[in-house]
C-alpha cells in the first residue's frame, strides 16, 4: 500500500511539473505585457516632456523664464528618453526569455497580443473567501495531491515499522530421509 501511494505521488509530481511549466509561461507572458505597457507609458512621458521643452524654449526666448528652466526640461527629456530606451530593451529581453521558455528560435518573428481588459474574467476580490480558496487549492493543486499521497505512504510505512516490534512465532517442519545403499 505504501508503494502504491508513493507511485500515485510520483504521478502527481508529473502533473505538478506540467502546472509549473504553464505558470512559468504565463509569468513570462505577463512580463512581456508589462514591458510593452511600460514602453507606451514612457513614450507618452517623453512626448509630454518634448512639448514642455518647446513651450519652455519659447518662454526663454521671450525672456519670461531663465535659461536654467530650459536646461532642467532638457535634462528631464534626456531622462525620459533614457527610460524609453531602457523599457524597449526590457521588452526585448522579456520576449527573448518567453521565446526561450517556449523553445522558439530567437530569430523568428514573434509578436505578443494584448487581450482586451473587458474579455478577462476576474472574480471580485471581495467574493473570494480565504477558506474557500484554500480548500480549492487543496483539492486542485497537484502538489497538494502529491503531498497527501506521501503522507499516506509514510503512515503505511509507520504501520510496517510498528509491525516489526511485535513478537513473532515461527513454525518449521523438516522431513529427511537417511536411506543408505
Amino acid at each position: 500500500a505504501a508503494a502504491d501511494f508513493s507511485a500515485k505521488s510520483a504521478l502527481s509530481d508529473i502533473d505538478k511539473a506540467a502546472t509549473d511549466v504553464a505558470l512559468n509561461v504565463a509569468l513570462y507572458y505577463l512580463n512581456v505585457l508589462s514591458a510593452k505597457e511600460q514602453i507606451q507609458i514612457n513614450e507618452v512621458q517623453a512626448k509630454q516632456t518634448f512639448v514642455q521643452l518647446d513651450i519652455t524654449k519659447k518662454q526663454v526666448d521671450a525672456g519670461a523664464l531663465p535659461e536654467l528652466n530650459l536646461a532642467q526640461v532638457e535634462a528631464q527629456l534626456a531622462l525620459d528618453s533614457s527610460n524609453l530606451i531602457t523599457s524597449i530593451s526590457t521588452y526585448q529581453q522579456n520576449v527573448l526569455a518567453l521565446k526561450g521558455m517556449l523553445n522558439i528560435d530567437a530569430a523568428m518573428l514573434f509578436e505578443v497580443e494584448t487581450p482586451a481588459v473587458e474579455t478577462i474574467a476576474v472574480e471580485p476580490i471581495a467574493d473570494l473567501q480565504p477558506e474557500v480558496v484554500f480548500q480549492m487549492a487543496m483539492g486542485n493543486q497537484p502538489l497538494q495531491r502529491s503531498d497527501s499521497f506521501r503522507i499516506k505512504a509514510a503512515q503505511k510505512n509507520i504501520m510496517v515499522s510498528k509491525a516489526y516490534m511485535y513478537p513473532s512465532i515461527t513454525f518449521g517442519v523438516d522431513l529427511t530421509s537417511s536411506f543408505y545403499n
